[in-house]
């Protein structure tokens, strides 16, 4: 278990099967696991706590993989306190919204 609520449960649920996910994402998924279980990384839950307040501040309701995104690039660290993930390509289909 990986000690972040919001990483945590979207993994859960997308090897339960109670969040649909293609194979891209299941591996997103391993990756993350993986990052955690072997590399000394950690999430700043203050930080992700004040992303989340703004998150809440413009959406009623913040979807389980922008919360699993948002700790995953935005608060994750390495113990020098740099950046555990250098880069990001999120590809999105229309009709997705734009939240």
């Amino acid at each position: 278990m990986i000690g972040c609520k919001e990483i945590n449960d979207y993994i859960v649920g997308v090897e339960s099967g109670k969040i649909l996910a293609n194979d891209d994402v299941k591996k997103q998924c391993e990756l993350v696991k993986k990052a955690f279980a072997n590399e000394s990384i950690y999430v700043d839950k203050e930080q992700l706590s004040a992303y989340m307040k703004i998150g809440y501040l413009m959406y009623d309701t913040i979807y389980e993989c922008e919360k699993f995104l948002t700790a995953c690039i935005l608060c994750t660290y390495t113990k020098d306190r740099k950046p555990r993930w250098h880069w990001f390509l999120g590809m999105i289909a229309r009709g997705a919204g734009k939240d």
